[in-house]
């Protein structure tokens, strides 16, 4: 492997993030939990997501440690 390809591959894994995530739904409503890494302009980027997918937030409530932090959306579902 060359050193642009390894340079790659380290950017990369860098800017990944890995989330987990948890969805419960009852008939229009969904409770999203997400546990990952801070980053800036994170929940922007969140919320605007949820916006594209016409979820329309009801509650978000944010929990932070150290690195992690905890975003948990009451979330309605927009049927379009």
């Amino acid at each position: 492997m060359d050193n642009s390809m390894a340079a790659d591959d380290a950017m990369a894994e860098k800017h990944s993030t890995i989330a987990d995530v948890e969805v419960t739904m009852a008939e229009n409503h969904a409770n999203i939990k997400l546990l990952t890494r801070r980053r800036p302009k994170q929940l922007l980027t969140i919320i605007t997501g949820f916006h594209s997918l016409s979820l329309a937030i009801l509650h978000l409530n944010i929990t932070t440690r150290d690195h992690l932090v905890l975003y948990s959306f009451s979330v309605k579902v927009s049927s379009t």
